[in-house]
C-alpha cells in the first residue's frame, strides 16, 4: 500500500507511506519532523495524517492519494488553522485629551481578533 499526502505538487510530499513504512527522504522541508500517519486504520484504507506544531503556513488544501494492488483513491481536504493567543491585558497608560488612555495588549492570535471598545452607553 502507498499513501501520499501532498499540497499543490504530487512529487513534493507532506508525508509518504510506502512498503510498510514512512518515507521521510525528500519530504518537504517545512514538514520534516512534524508529520505521521495514524496507522490503526491502514488495513481499511483509512490514513489520517497528523501534523505536529501546527503553523499558520500549514493552512490550505491537502490532497491524499492512496493506492494498492486493486484500487486507488484521491481525496482533497481543506485545513483551517485557528488558535488562541495570550490573554488580553488592559492597562491605564495616562491621561489624553481630557480622558484616560487605556491600552489593550495581546499576542499570538490567529486569526487576528477584532477589538471593540464600549463606553457606559454601549
Amino acid at each position: 500500500m502507498k499513501a501520499r499526502w501532498f499540497r499543490s505538487q504530487f512529487l513534493s510530499f507532506v508525508h509518504l507511506y510506502h512498503d510498510g513504512k514512512d518515507q521521510y527522504e525528500r519530504q518537504m522541508l517545512e514538514y520534516q519532523g512534524r508529520t505521521g500517519l495514524l496507522k490503526a486504520g491502514l488495513t481499511d484504507g483509512n490514513v489520517p495524517l497528523r501534523i505536529l506544531n501546527i503553523r499558520h503556513s500549514d493552512e490550505g488544501q491537502y490532497c491524499r492519494f492512496v493506492q494498492d494492488d486493486t484500487f486507488y483513491e484521491e481525496t482533497v481536504l481543506e485545513l483551517r488553522v485557528a488558535g488562541l493567543g495570550s490573554a488580553p491585558l488592559i492597562s491605564v497608560e495616562g491621561h489624553q485629551d481630557g480622558g484616560i488612555r487605556l491600552v489593550c495588549r495581546s499576542a499570538g492570535w490567529y486569526p487576528e481578533p477584532e477589538v471593540l471598545w464600549k463606553d457606559l452607553n454601549g
